[in-house]
């Protein structure tokens, strides 16, 4: 399993679907993609003699996957291009790297990402924190496990062996009717000891990365920052059946050294008592109070300024991707002076115009649906009008509402715009300069702070 390995053998590419076509979210750097020369922004229409341009991103890994050094002929469609363009892409081991970026954020904070936990991970950190510390003296590190998923349970165990003392209990799994537990300890001294620590989580932050986040709260080792996590804290197993079909059964649960679970579930709804309590009260280390069934919740709270909800819609229907993918196509662009100005930003207006965005689409439909239940009950006249007048106001709002979510849009412009010129270290590195996540954490870290949030005793 590449995603347990950290590696799988293919072309570097990530693909999403939009406009109903198998399109390249992401060429990895060094990739055999990147080197034939694959864009992001490119339509895939045929591998070898076989025609993907519709299927799904799993779909495809049949015919993209294969063994070291085979090679595929891919056909893409770009959109400055009138005709396909052929590339001959060689499959090669593609290293996941799930320590996305880390680097010094000054002359005594470390900043770590971590996109999941696999194999390598807490090896390869482990090399780039070094490497860190022999350039600054390390006092604060800021963990970023937003958006990990989890992975492998070793793996986020042997990461925390860089940071908790040796012999710290980590995590233990109970199963089911089990009255003893089997436990996951720190077996190596620690690289820092005594550095500050804050983890940055949110509610896309999963299983092993919880784990890593609550054994860090509850041993009071660091601060939590962010949202509440997802509260994924089951063991489950894959069981195969016959006709090519399997069982996935729960069959144990993690608890963390306080004796409580991050699961966020209470499965008492279905008759049984569970044993997961609501609002159960454990203590950290130090004697703070921790929750169950609440996934891990942040000593800091923080999520940033709010987004309206139509960026949303723009980033998931691919409008923004497309049209960025449009723009550096016709333009030559500086990602690090690039700004989106009033002639921008008034062509993308019109190219989600030409795209029928409606972003008010869901207010029309309830409005329609309310006109013609009120029809076929006979009622008409002044109410429909009144109906049909909100439908006219509407319609003439939807200018205003991409107006009034102006900045956010053209700073979701311009982060695609460098996620695709800039290398994956710089494109980091501009990101955490408006993080509030790290903002935050960055204050969270002063000592008198972090004694007050831990509890610390001088």
């Amino acid at each position: 399993d590449y995603l347990a390995s950290g590696a799988y053998v293919g072309f570097g590419i990530t693909v999403v679907n939009i406009d109903s076509a198998l399109t390249i979210f992401e060429v990895k750097e060094n990739s055999p993609a990147a080197k034939a020369g694959l864009k992001i922004g490119d339509a895939i229409y045929k591998i070898d003699s076989v025609v993907v341009l519709r299927l799904s991103s799993s779909e495809l890994r049949k015919y993209s996957r294969g063994n070291p050094e085979s090679s595929a002929k891919i056909v893409v469609l770009r959109h400055s291009f009138k005709d396909t363009l052929e590339f001959d892409v060689k499959r090669e081991e593609i290293e996941t790297k799930s320590v996305s970026y880390c680097g010094a954020l000054n002359d005594s904070a470390i900043y770590v990402k971590l996109s999941n936990f696999d194999r390598s991970s807490a090896k390869t950190a482990r090399e780039k924190l070094s490497s860190l510390a022999d350039r600054i003296d390390v006092k604060e590190i800021i963990i970023d496990l937003r958006d990990n998923p989890g992975g492998v349970l070793g793996a986020a165990v042997g990461f925390c062996e860089l940071f908790f003392p040796k012999g710290s209990m980590i995590v233990s799994t109970v199963g089911r009717g089990a009255k003893t537990a089997d436990s996951a300890f720190t077996l190596l001294e620690p690289m820092f000891p005594k550095a500050r620590l804050a983890v940055l989580i949110n509610g896309n932050s999963a299983s092993a990365s919880e784990i890593v986040a609550g054994a860090t709260q509850d041993l009071d080792r660091g601060v939590i920052i962010g949202e509440r996590s997802f509260g994924k804290g089951l063991v489950q197993s894959i069981f195969d059946l016959p006709y090519k079909t399997a069982l996935k059964l729960t069959t144990a649960k993690y608890l963390l050294p306080s004796g409580r679970s991050i699961q966020k579930i209470d499965y008492s709804f279905y008759g049984k008592k569970s044993d997961v309590q609501k609002d159960k009260t454990f203590y950290t280390r130090n004697g703070r109070k921790v929750y169950e069934l609440n996934g891990i919740e942040p000593d800091v709270k923080a999520n940033g300024e709010k987004k309206p909800r139509v960026l949303k819609e723009l980033i998931d229907k691919g409008l923004i991707f497309s049209f960025v993918t449009r723009l550096l196509d016709s333009a030559s662009i500086d990602p690090n002076n690039f700004k989106i100005d009033e002639e921008s930003f008034s062509a993308f207006k019109r190219y989600i115009a030409a795209k029928g965005f409606n972003p008010q689409k869901r207010a029309e439909t309830y409005l329609s649906l309310c006109e013609k239940d009120l029809e076929a009950k006979g009622i008409k006249g002044e109410i429909i009008e009144k109906i049909n007048e909100l439908k006219r106001r509407i319609e003439g709002k939807k200018d205003e509402i991409i107006d009034r979510a102006k900045k956010f849009v053209e700073k979701a412009i311009e982060d695609e715009i460098a996620r695709r010129l800039l290398s994956k270290e710089e494109f980091e590195k501009r990101k955490i300069k408006d993080d509030e996540y790290v903002k935050r954490a960055l204050e969270a870290l002063i000592p008198k702070n972090y004694e007050k949030i831990l509890k610390i005793e001088r």
